[in-house]
C-alpha cells in the first residue's frame, strides 16, 4: 500500500511531456544471508533488488529508486520500500519544487544522528544498514542571500516497519501496527493525516571550512521506542494499580514540536561536527507497559559530537578514523530515558581503511559502548570486496553485548541482534 501511495502521487503530479534525455538506470541484484549467533532464532536468506532510473524533460528531473528485499524464511522481511520516487522542478535558477518521496539525510555524523528523523526507517535490518522509507513529501527549495532554504511538507503517514519476534532481528515479540498521537485527534492507524500536516523549515549556509544548518519541525517523533499503551485505568492504592484497556506492545508516535541544529568545520584533515535537538511532545502523554511501568513522554534533547581524522599516513590504504558521543537530556529519570533511548551516553569509535583500486576494497572496525550502563556495547567488523566490474562481496559480524539483568532497557531487548552477514551482489 506504502509503494502505491507513492506511485499514485508521483504520477497525478508528473504531467509533463515525456520526450526525455538520456535515461540514467541501475538494478543492483543482491543476495544476502543472515546467521544470527543465537541458534534459537530464525537465520534469514533473502534477495534484494534496487532499481533506479533517472530521466529529464525539458525543466523537470525525475527520479525512480525503490528497495525491493524477498526473504525464503522470513515473511517480515519481504516487502517493498519506496525510496526516492519524484519529480523536481526547475522554477527558475534559484528555486525549485518538488513532489513525491524522497529519503533525507539532515545528519552530519556517522553514527549519532539525531538530525536524521524525518523518514520512518525499517528496524527489521542491521544497526549498520539504516534502511529509510521513502517520506511522500512537497518540496520548496530556493536560495535568497541569507542562505539556503527548504520547506519539506509531509502529507501522508509512514509506519515503520517493525521485526517479528523471532527475526534476527527482533526483540523477542511481535509488536502491532503504531498508533499515531496527534494534538487534535484520538490515536489513530497510518492514513492521511487528518490532525494537521508535518512540516519542517531547514537553513544551512556554507562558508569558508563551515557548514551551518539550523531548523524547525512540526512532526511525529517515528524513531523512537515508545512501547506501550495510553489507554489504562488506574486504581487508587498505594502504590497505585493501572489496569491496561488496550493492547501494550503497541509503538506510540508522538506529535513533537523539534528545534536544532548542526555545524561541521574543517582542520586540514581533521573534520569537527557536532548536532543538537531538542523535542517538546505538543501534549504531554503518559505510556503504561506491565513490563517498564509507567513513563511518561516530557521534553528531551540530544547532543552528538564527532570528530573524523583523514591523516596522510605512508601506505597505499586510505585511512579514516571517527570518534563520536552522544549525550540524551531531559525525561524523568535515567531509567526512563533508557527505556526511551538506544543511546543515552554512548561513546563510538570507527576505523575505516580503504584503497582507490579499480577492484575496491574496505575494512570497518566499529564499537559502540554505552558510559553509564557496564557491559553494554556493540561491535562490528566489516569488509567489502569489489571481485570484477560487475560484481561485490560483502562480509560482517555484528556482535551486541546488553546490559546485566538488573538493567531494564530498550537495549536489553536487542541482545538477540547478534549475527553473521554475507551479501553477493550483481550490477547489470
Amino acid at each position: 500500500m506504502t509503494l502505491f501511495k507513492s506511485l499514485v502521487f508521483f504520477l497525478i503530479i508528473s504531467r509533463a511531456s515525456f520526450a526525455f534525455s538520456e535515461v540514467d538506470w541501475s538494478a543492483p541484484l543482491r543476495v544476502e544471508i543472515y546467521e544470527p549467533k543465537d541458534q534459537e532464532i530464525k537465520n534469514d536468506i533473502s534477495f534484494t533488488i534496487k532499481p533506479f532510473v533517472k530521466f529529464e524533460s525539458k525543466n523537470i528531473e525525475y527520479n525512480i529508486e525503490s528497495f525491493f528485499r524477498f526473504s525464503t524464511n522470513q515473511d517480515s522481511r519481504t516487502y517493498v520500500l519506496p525510496q526516492d520516487i519524484f519529480a523536481k522542478i526547475d522554477i527558475d535558477e534559484d528555486w525549485s519544487i518538488l513532489f513525491g518521496t524522497k529519503i533525507y539525510n539532515w545528519g552530519f555524523l556517522e553514527v549519532f544522528s539525531s538530525l536524521d528523523f524525518i523518514n520512518s526507517k525499517n528496524f527489521n535490518a542491521s544497526f549498520f544498514d539504516d534502511e529509510k522509507i521513502g517520506e511522500p513529501v512537497i518540496e520548496l527549495k530556493g536560495l535568497t542571500t541569507f542562505g539556503n532554504f527548504e520547506l519539506i511538507i509531509q502529507p501522508f503517514l509512514i509506519n515503520p516497519i517493525y521485526p517479528d519476534g523471532d527475526s534476527p532481528f527482533g526483540f523477542g515479540f511481535d509488536l502491532e501496527d503504531p498508533l499515531w498521537n496527534g494534538s487534535s485527534i484520538p490515536p489513530q492507524k497510518a492514513q492521511f493525516n487528518e490532525g494537521h500536516l508535518q512540516f519542517n523549515i531547514k537553513w544551512e549556509e556554507s562558508f569558508e571550512g563551515l557548514d551551518l544548518l539550523a531548523f524547525y519541525s512540526r512532526s511525529y517523533e517515528k524513531n523512537h521506542f515508545y512501547i506501550g499503551t495510553t489507554n489504562f485505568f488506574t486504581l487508587p492504592t498505594d502504590p497505585p494499580i493501572y489496569l491496561p484497556q488496550s493492547s501494550f506492545t503497541v509503538p506510540q508516535m508522538i506529535d513533537m514540536h523539534k528545534l536544532g541544529a548542526g555545524l561541521v568545520k574543517s582542520f586540514e584533515s581533521l573534520l569537527f561536527k557536532t548536532e543538537f535537538i531538542y523535542n517538546k511532545p505538543v501534549k504531554e502523554l503518559e505510556i503504561y507497559n506491565p513490563i517498564t511501568g509507567l513513563s511518561k513522554v516530557t521534553p528531551h534533547s540530544a547532543w552528538s559530537v564527532g570528530v573524523e581524522w583523514n591523516p596522510s599516513l605512508l601506505t597505499k590504504l586510505n585511512t579514516s578514523f571517527y570518534f563520536e558521543w552522544q549525550k540524551v537530556f531531559g525525561y524523568e529519570s535515567k531509567e526512563q530515558r533508557q527505556i526511551f533511548e538506544i543511546s543515552q551516553n554512548d561513546l563510538a569509535l570507527i576505523l575505516k581503511l580503504s584503497n582507490n583500486a579499480i577492484f575496491y576494497q574496505s575494512l570497518i572496525i566499529a564499537i559502540i559502548h554505552d558510559l553509564e550502563i557496564e557491559k553494554q556495547y556493540i561491535f562490528s567488523l566489516a569488509y567489502e570486496k569489489k571481485l570484477s566490474e560487475s560484481i561485490k562481496l560483502q562480509a560482517r559480524a555484528q556482535w551486541v553485548e546488553a546490559s546485566s539483568d538488573e538493567d531494564l532497557t530498550i537495549f536489553k531487548l536487542l541482545e538477540n541482534r547478534s549475527n553473521y552477514f554475507l551479501a553477493m551482489e550483481y550490477f547489470f
